[in-house]
């Protein structure tokens, strides 16, 4: 009958014995490494990355960025392409352009379909889901509406009841479809404008970044007034330093953030006085006018695209955020003369002299 095989205890024990003794002998090589570092110097590269800033006129606003790099010459090329997405994002968003995008849409008549570029359809999109979560606080077919507004502006002189009634009856974000798969969208009654001026910059300040992250300079901020987009920290520091101004429009307050929006909304700046009533540029889509509760909103959110037309929401119903969970990382400060409110996540906010701010 054959002796069965089995395990030789003999090579078990040697070969325990060798990794037993790799262990160690690595042990020994790294305890006398740490004793005499200058035999073993290995040639690394040290990367610095230096500051690097420029701005530029774009949607009304001024659009700057800093931006950490090796060389100028890497920073300078991205700071570049990131303006000319921004300003491509112009050419499709702005309702001033008469060869936009948004305009030719604007122009269509009612049923028929618009076939949309990418970015067109995101933001309209969007738009559109944000006003039903909203109830219409943010709502981007107030088109009508608000050209209605400029020309009372500059007029010094509110419109008509019947003007504005006809202007109101043709908004609603219920009348617009978008149908995702074939890159469309369409209104249902003739009329209809969007306007997308609640969150294009906020929109444009995320795919800037977005440019210095796919070149590989992930340590970026941009800034397009009121909205701010934060990229990873500056190297060696917690966050970027983004300014944060009170109800009064006086920066005096500082937030340390990192890959992060901010947007800050309100009639501080932009108002104007019809018949001693003050109103904001910001319309308000129940009465048609100009908000006339003065109230300056700060919104913080996981991009611009969220954090924008949030800021232009709480400024109509400041009560939609106090119904938001902390689960959702929207948080928001709403000031007003008298009273604040503000969530319980929000930020911390520090004096401006312990800080200087990178963005105002």
């Amino acid at each position: 009958m054959p002796t069965p095989i089995r395990p030789k205890k003999k090579k078990a024990k040697i070969f325990l014995f060798l990794l037993l003794l790799i262990i160690a002998g690595g042990a020994a090589f790294q305890y006398y490494r740490s004793k005499n570092p200058e035999k073993f110097i290995e040639e690394e590269r040290v990367v610095v990355l230096e500051r690097f800033q420029a701005e530029r006129p774009l949607m009304g606003t001024l659009f700057s960025i800093t931006v950490y790099a090796e060389t100028a010459e890497k920073a300078q090329s991205a700071m570049t392409e990131a303006f000319t997405r921004a300003a491509t994002i112009n050419q499709v968003a702005s309702d001033y352009l008469p060869d936009s995008e948004l305009t030719r849409f604007n122009g269509t008549a009612a049923e028929e379909w618009f076939v949309a570029s990418d970015d067109f359809l995101t933001m309209v999109a969007y738009g559109l889901e944000l006003a039903d979560l909203t109830n219409g606080a943010y709502d981007p077919t107030l088109g009508t509406l608000t050209h209605l507004w400029r020309r009372t502006k500059e007029a010094g002189q509110l419109p008509s009841t019947p003007t504005l009634d006809e202007a109101r009856a043709m908004a609603g974000w219920e009348k617009v479809e978008a149908d995702l798969k074939e890159n469309r969208i369409r209104k249902t009654v003739d009329g209809l404008r969007l306007d997308l001026g609640g969150l294009a910059k906020g929109y444009a300040v995320d795919a800037m970044l977005e440019v210095f992250r796919a070149r590989g300079l992930p340590h970026a901020l941009v800034v397009a007034g009121g909205d701010v987009r934060c990229g990873l920290a500056p190297p060696n520091k917690e966050g970027w330093t983004v300014g944060l101004k009170d109800y009064n429009n006086e920066l005096n307050e500082v937030m340390t953030l990192e890959d992060c929006a901010v947007s800050t909304s309100g009639d501080v700046q932009q108002f104007v006085e019809i018949d001693g009533r003050r109103y904001s540029h910001i319309v308000d889509p129940s009465t048609g006018l100009g908000v006339t509760d003065s109230l300056m909103a700060t919104v913080v959110a996981k991009n611009g695209l969220m954090s924008d037309p949030l800021a232009t929401a709480a400024c109509i119903d400041p009560r939609f955020f106090t119904e938001l969970s902390a689960a959702t990382d929207i948080h928001s400060r709403i000031l007003s003369k008298d009273q604040q409110q503000i969530s319980p996540k929000f930020p911390s906010v520090v004096p401006l002299n312990t800080q200087k701010p990178e963005s105002e």
